[in-house]
């Protein structure tokens, strides 16, 4: 691996170019790229254009400078290779109104920068930075500093191809999210969403060493939000990843809403919880997925006739071990309440 300690300074027109082992076979062990304290920042921008080139493993990556540069190239090439080549402040793009980048296919590696000040207002069916992420794109090494996302749309029946997606990151994800934070607020406005603080919907993706800390809101009682995902599906997966925020709506979770045949491992989330239907400090409801190695701290507040758990509000055939919760858990009238799980099916 390489694992950077401090920043790295391009301050002329020359390469750099980074070379570590990450191929998997016989003895070898695959490594990474490791943003352990610094960025990669090339200074050096002549009429918008950044000067000086990156090569990762033989790649040659192009390099942009705004959001606005991201979406222009990965428009024309969904499955090119990008790398944010500075620190981007947004605030003077304004409001999207839809997701900057509609799809990626391909890499998009933020060098350890940051995009602060990120604000979007859509009725899109995806939203956030990347409206879609492809099962053979991923985003690794970046910032998402303060803003707020806002999904405005209604939603149509309760349908996966209808449902609306709203993510700080990425609405629809079917790819690898690497190392990668979010600290803005998330919210829906309509019933039918899925909400989460990073990802909306992660569809067989797999979320690694990431976090998100901003609150997330949506509307009682039919929305999926979780400080992180608001929904976990076909075998996505999150591991090593961790949510703060406070987490509102109708099926309710600290890291995830919904965690349905997926993997949520070595995680946890800390954000006080308030729900509509089903209620946890780490998921509102774990359908036949697995919750291994991790916990919630979060106070957990349910309505009547909810399910409220500590860590899972309604478990169904789901598996839970080495976990643990340590929040208080309030149930209105009627609602199933328990210090780890308020239900699970035999």
């Amino acid at each position: 691996s390489i694992n950077l300690n401090a920043p790295i300074t391009v301050t002329g027109a020359g390469t750099l170019s980074l070379t570590y082992n990450n191929q998997l076979g016989g003895s070898n062990t695959a490594g990474n790229l490791n943003f352990l304290s610094g960025n990669i920042s090339f200074t050096n921008v002549i009429s918008g254009i950044t000067q000086g080139a990156l090569s990762i493993n033989a790649q040659p990556y192009t390099l942009v400078n705004s959001v606005n540069q991201l979406a222009t190239n990965a428009t024309n090439t969904p499955s090119g290779f990008y790398a944010l080549a500075n620190n981007y402040n947004a605030f003077s793009d304004g409001i999207y109104a839809s997701a900057p980048i509609s799809h990626l296919d391909g890499t998009f590696n933020g060098l350890g920068n940051a995009i602060s000040n990120l604000v979007i207002s859509s009725s899109d069916q995806n939203v956030g930075l990347f409206g879609q992420v492809g099962s053979t794109g991923q985003i690794l090494n970046l910032g998402l500093l303060g803003g707020s996302v806002t999904g405005l749309a209604t939603g149509g029946d309760i349908d996966f191809s209808s449902l609306v997606n709203v993510g700080a990151l990425v609405g629809h994800n079917l790819g690898r999210i690497t190392n990668v934070y979010a600290t803005g607020s998330v919210s829906a406005t309509g019933n039918y969403s899925l909400v989460g603080g990073l990802i909306g919907l992660n569809n067989g993706g797999t979320i690694t060493n990431s976090y998100a800390s901003g609150t997330v809101l949506g509307v009682m009682p039919i929305t999926a939000t979780g400080g992180l995902v608001g929904a976990n599906l076909q075998e996505g997966n999150s591991t090593n990843s961790y949510a703060t925020g406070a987490v509102s709506g109708g099926i309710s979770g600290g890291l995830v809403g919904v965690n349905n045949n997926s993997l949520i491992s070595n995680s946890y989330a800390t954000g006080a919880i308030t729900g509509g239907a089903f209620v946890g400090g780490l998921s509102g409801a774990n359908f036949s997925g697995t919750i291994s190695d991790s916990y919630a701290t979060g106070t957990v507040i349910g309505g009547d006739y909810t399910y409220v758990g500590g860590l899972v509000g309604f478990n169904d055939f789901g598996l839970i071990t080495g976990s643990y919760a340590t929040g208080t858990v309030t149930g209105g009238d009627g609602a199933f309440v328990g210090a780890l799980v308020g239900f699970t099916t035999p």
